[in-house]
Formats: structure tokens, sequence, C-alpha cells
């Protein structure tokens, strides 16, 4: 009697494990997909985009609004291209997407790691295609 007792919770357990991992499989890649980076594949789903500013602006326009999670307030974004630091965020617009392999951006805390105490502000960083 003890063991059915046992044996129970620990196979409704079980199917509701596996129920629930059916039911993510089934879900939609928009989904799955991370909101720090846009990957080469979403990059191509959006046709008819030009230009690396255009797309950002499409797909993570929040990217565009660099915020403190302190103060609420507004920060200047800081652009790397290639781990090249870049004068300013309008220079997205010269950026070709078909030349890009990823887009990710970093929260402050994040890019004060990946890039040095002296960056304590967001940053996207865009790595380009390498040549074959």
């Amino acid at each position: 009697m003890t063991r059915r007792l046992l044996l129970v919770p620990l196979l409704f357990t079980l199917g509701c494990a596996s129920a629930g991992a059916a039911g993510a499989a089934g879900s939609g890649a928009a989904s799955r997909r991370s909101q720090s980076v846009i990957t080469e594949a979403e990059i191509a789903e959006n046709t008819g985009i030009l230009n690396v500013y255009d797309l950002v602006v499409r797909v993570r326009p929040n990217y565009l609004r660099g915020t403190t999670e302190l103060t609420g307030g507004s920060q200047p974004v800081q652009l790397r291209v290639d781990n090249n630091a870049q004068r300013d965020l309008a220079d997205m617009k010269n950026i070709d997407v078909r030349q890009v392999h990823e887009i990710r951006y970093f929260s402050p805390q994040e890019a004060s790691v990946r890039f040095g105490v002296d960056t304590n502000v967001p940053v996207i960083s865009i790595t380009m295609k390498r040549l074959k």
C-alpha cells in the first residue's frame, strides 16, 4: 500500500513534466528568440531592409533606448562593430545588413564586463560576416 502511495505522485510528476516539454516544443520560433541577439537567420527573415539601423528599429527598437535600471533615466547607447567603438549610432545606417553575422545588445553591466570598466552605457555590438 505504501509503495502505491509513493508511486502515484511520482507518475503524476513525470506526466506533467513531459507534457510541459511537449508544449514548449510546439511553441513558435519568435518566443524562443533571445531579446539580446539578432541572429543571421532573423536578419534574413526581414527582407527589404538595407541597413542595420532600419533593421534594429523594426525588430528590436528597445536597443536604441538606453536606460538605467536604477534611475529609469536615459543613457546614450554605444555602437561597436567587430569590437571597435564607433562614433555614433547613425553609423548603423551605413552598414549593409547582408554583411552582418549578428547584432547583440549588452546592458551597461554586461558591457562593463565585456568591454572594460570605462564602458558604463548600453552597447550594440555588430559582428560582421567573415570573408571566405
